[in-house]
């Protein structure tokens, strides 16, 4: 039984790495987050992301790979819709992490800086 749980979890690990690399590219942030804002076909998201619509094709295929994208045809237009409301929450912890990140970052900075030091112990 135990056997059972722990290749159940490293499955389980398996499938977050492969979503968290899928989500590992900014152009891909930003098509998911265009996508959670407003439902377009790939083209008009290739303009309004001002890309190339090769290099959102390539994106979006990787995030339908990854389960994140559902791709639906409708004539000669192809319409990319997120997988799951809860990429939403993903991208929003995301950023907030980001965001706490920075200022932690950055506290560290001043007070190294205070010390008169010259380098941050993050520069390496």
């Amino acid at each position: 039984m135990l056997r059972k749980t722990a290749d159940a979890a490293a499955g389980g690990e398996a499938l977050s790495a492969e979503i968290l690399q899928a989500l590992a590219h900014p152009l891909r942030i930003r098509i998911l987050r265009a996508l959670l804002e407003c439902s377009c076909c790939q083209c008009n998201l290739a303009t309004n992301l001002d890309e190339h619509p090769v290099n959102i094709s390539r994106h979006l295929a990787i995030l339908a790979r990854a389960g994140l994208v559902t791709i639906t045809k409708e004539g000669t237009k192809t319409y990319p819709v997120p997988a799951f409301p809860e990429i939403r929450q993903i991208l929003d912890l995301a950023e907030r992490l980001v965001r706490r990140m920075a200022a932690e970052r950055a506290k560290e900075a001043r007070a190294y800086g205070a010390k008169g030091l010259r380098t941050s112990p993050t520069a390496g």
